[in-house]
């Protein structure tokens, strides 16, 4: 076994090792030089019914908090989304360090998504227990910190149901997103639908909606790829500039910069969902291929084209 534990007996091994398959220093043999209370609470070796007991080891007690508070949150997630979703969502089968950062990672990920479960802390725990370990060549100290923390059948149930209500919102999201792609207008848009579906990946926990949410994702991303720049003569040195997607104008917040091989006095100003480029030709021989070169920049992409004048 990985770690070695003073107060831990096979019991306690048992039932506390999925909370202790995270990444953890090697200790050599250490010998109790503190402790929060005379003796261990009962709870800390038994799994009393209506609460949740948490544990994490550190090489300081400031840090075991931090990590027992994370192990909190994971046990609380679990207990919901076991039975929401029909897959056990514990570190069950995490065998390595990269392992335990993508599972804990996603776990967290989503609970930071859910107001229900943000106001889980230490401070609404029933108890807490802590020891101070310390290596007898001197090298090294380890905390082991405990919390018990009420969660009755009746809480459980309750957070099961926002769970639920929560994560249908979501699917109806990626619904919407799903049929909306070709909808799509404008780059404030566009980027708010990608965010949206990034979102969403970090939130499904199960590869089917993921891969929905990836497949959208990159739909969406295509859109850059069709979107193309236009320019069309309305009149003498005057220009309107659009940029398309298919046959329809897509809005945007980018910038038009213009450039000539022969025009002069050339000026940019916005023209409802582009722009109007006013120009002198004075200096443009017919002879010639003169032209307007558009650039935009600032959609994600650069768009280029050029107009005969």
């Amino acid at each position: 076994m990985r770690h070695h534990y003073g107060l831990y007996g096979l019991i306690g091994c048992l039932l506390l090792l999925s909370s202790l398959a995270s990444s953890l220093p090697a200790y050599g043999e250490m010998k109790i030089v503190e402790r929060s209370s005379k003796k261990a609470p009962e709870w800390v070796m038994q799994h009393p019914s209506d609460y949740l007991v948490a544990i994490s080891s550190a090489p300081t007690l400031q840090e075991a908090q931090s990590r027992v508070e994370q192990e909190l949150l994971r046990k609380v997630m679990s207990a919901i989304a076991v039975n929401v979703e029909g897959e056990t969502v514990t570190d069950s089968g995490v065998e390595n360090d990269k392992e335990w950062d993508n599972f804990y990672s996603t776990i967290s990920v989503r609970a930071a998504r859910l107001p229900f479960v943000s106001d889980i802390s230490l401070a609404k725990s029933k108890d807490t227990y802590w020891e101070h370990f310390h290596d007898k060549d001197g090298s090294s100290d380890r905390y082991d910190m405990y919390v018990l923390y009420p969660f009755d059948s009746s809480t459980r149930r309750k957070l099961i149901g926002e769970y639920e209500a929560y994560d249908s919102k979501m699917e109806s999201s990626l619904q919407r997103l799903e049929n909306g792609w070709d909808d799509v207008a404008g780059y404030e848009e566009l980027a708010k639908a990608e965010g949206d579906l990034e979102g969403l990946k970090a939130w499904f926990p199960d590869n089917l909606r993921r891969k929905r949410a990836e497949k959208t994702l990159d739909l969406y991303r295509s859109i850059k790829k069709s979107l193309s720049l236009v320019g069309e003569i309305v009149g003498k040195g005057e220009c309107r500039v659009r940029v398309m997607r298919g046959d329809r104008v897509f809005k945007i917040q980018g910038r038009l910069e213009v450039s000539s091989n022969c025009a002069s006095a050339i000026a940019v100003s916005p023209e409802g969902d582009g722009w109007k480029v006013t120009f002198n030709t004075d200096d443009c021989l017919e002879d010639e291929d003169n032209t307007l070169t558009l650039t935009v920049k600032g959609v994600g992409t650069k768009l280029k084209s050029t107009v005969n004048i």
